[in-house]
């Protein structure tokens, strides 16, 4: 599995060599955007509306900028941004509960395996034990695609790895109590309680995360694959590159056709 990320995770005076890696990803169908009359790619230029030039794909004619005032920008290199959020750092500076931090927080899960070493694997499996031995989890903050977070480090049982979700602010959570405050004066009926309880309990299984996929489908992709299945598929032309092209050739089919007599005007 490719890391998306190689550094350290340090507690106290504790330096642990480690790797990031992406815990899930989603298997919703990719779509593009096609031109309806001819059934072509639409492309997305990037285009500098003061200056009215096209930029190429890469960054290297871009600069980060954060708007301080409308049409005000203060801005930052590359090299600025990581000095200020530290390097590939992640520093575990209190633990908690594992239980005291709300779902709510969570946001995006990784793994995080210990580099190719034995010193590594051993101060590795020492703290995920000592995890799991107290019952808590690490807080801590590192940089990832150039975007600080907040990390919460924990033990998965059953898979012997560590995995570090990444949480919301307090401040990130929106308000929920709106939402709540219509429903603090209504009291269910007990017989239609009664009758909820019944019908949740029939339908009560063991969770088991492996048969998801055969449970739930995607149905996007049935659909995509029923169109192809049924021949609703189409090609589109894509033109020649400059480098797969006879020069001579294609002026030669340039210029086949009937010549017509010069008339005078």
């Amino acid at each position: 599995m490719r890391s998306l990320w190689k550094g350290s995770l340090v507690v106290g005076k504790l330096v642990i060599p480690a790797t990031l890696h992406k815990a899930c990803q989603h298997e919703d169908p990719e779509f593009r955007s096609l031109h309806r009359e001819c059934g072509s790619p639409v492309e997305q230029v990037r285009r500098c509306p003061q200056c009215g030039i096209e930029l190429g794909a890469g960054y290297e004619e871009t600069v980060r900028g954060f708007e301080v005032a409308e049409g005000q920008f203060v801005t930052l290199e590359s090299d600025q941004l990581e000095k200020a959020l530290g390097g590939k750092v992640i520093e575990l500076d209190r633990f908690v509960v594992m239980d005291d931090v709300p779902a709510t927080l969570a946001s995006t899960s990784y793994w995080l395996a210990p580099a190719n070493d034995l010193y590594a694997r051993q101060a590795y499996v020492t703290l995920r034990d000592g995890l799991e031995r107290t019952g808590l989890a690490g807080l801590g903050r590192f940089a990832h695609y150039t975007k600080e977070r907040v990390g919460c480090v924990r033990p998965i049982e059953g898979t012997g790895l560590l995995a570090l979700q990444t949480i919301f602010l307090g401040n990130e959570v929106r308000d929920w109590r709106p939402l709540a405050a219509p429903l603090a004066e209504i009291e269910p009926v007990e017989g239609e309680l009664k009758l909820m309880a019944q019908a949740l309990e029939e339908r009560t299984r063991l969770f088991q995360p492996g048969r998801l996929a055969k449970l739930y489908p995607r149905r996007v992709t049935d659909l995509i694959r029923s169109l192809v299945d049924g021949g609703k598929t189409h090609a589109v032309a894509r033109p020649p590159t400059a480098a797969t092209v006879d020069l001579a050739d294609a002026l030669r089919r340039s210029v086949r056709r009937p010549r017509r007599r010069k008339t005078a005007v």
